[in-house]
């Protein structure tokens, strides 16, 4: 199988998928990892095919105003920054997307690329997996990544709400770029509903993609 596997932002965005890679690899894949340019030579160090994607991450993450998200460790201030990135850098992502994707079989990818990876998925009709290093998919079993973890003990119900926020939250903040993205260089059209910020993604999740990534429990707790 070919997989291209798409990971945005920073070294700690990028390195999990790099060991991902790997793994694949070992298992028989050919495996494609898209990325800036700044990690070319650590993606094809490791022995990976590498696909660039356009802008310079380290502009982002050395700016003062992401330097004291980061030290304060406000997500949402994070995602803020990372939105105003994202409006410079949806259109070029689309197009560098196109090519690292162009005879994929699968797509992987987490946070940092799956706006893009999504748009791709529909466009190409290939299916696509959302491989997170954080918690991400609604579940009762813990908290959304934004939210304190002493949610926990309200309950299950609150754990699965707090997912549903923190996807709304980021959704909003990127859905004006990827919908121009999308429009402009692939041809389609926004999506219709926030539903990816509801409940995960919305078309291009396919059945093969629902077997190789089966949901998270809804039924259970974290431990005391």
């Amino acid at each position: 199988m070919r997989v291209t596997l798409i990971a945005l932002g920073s070294r700690g965005d990028v390195q999990p998928y790099v060991a991902l890679g790997l793994g694949l690899r070992r298992a028989g894949h050919a495996v494609r990892l898209a990325s800036h340019e700044t990690f070319r030579a650590f993606v094809t160090g490791a022995g990976l095919e590498f696909a660039p994607m356009r802008g310079d991450v380290r502009e982002v993450v050395n700016s003062p105003e992401m330097r004291a998200a980061l030290a304060g460790g406000n997500m949402l201030a994070i995602n803020r920054v990372s939105a105003r990135a994202t409006q410079q850098g949806a259109l070029l992502w689309a197009e560098d997307g196109l090519v690292a994707a162009r005879d994929a079989d699968l797509l992987v990818a987490g946070i940092g690329g799956l706006n893009v990876a999504q748009a791709l998925s529909e466009k190409l009709r290939v299916p696509l997996v959302e491989a997170h290093v954080v918690p991400f998919h609604p579940t009762r079993a813990f908290p959304g990544a934004i939210v304190p973890p002493a949610t926990v003990r309200l309950g299950g119900w609150a754990n699965r709400l707090s997912h549903v926020v923190t996807r709304q939250v980021m959704w909003q903040m990127f859905r004006s770029a990827d919908s121009r993205a999308r429009r402009e260089v692939l041809g389609l059209s926004p999506p219709r509903c926030s539903a990816r910020a509801r409940c995960g993604p919305c078309r291009p999740c396919t059945a093969s993609a629902r077997r190789s990534c089966p949901a998270p429990p809804t039924g259970t707790r974290r431990s005391t």
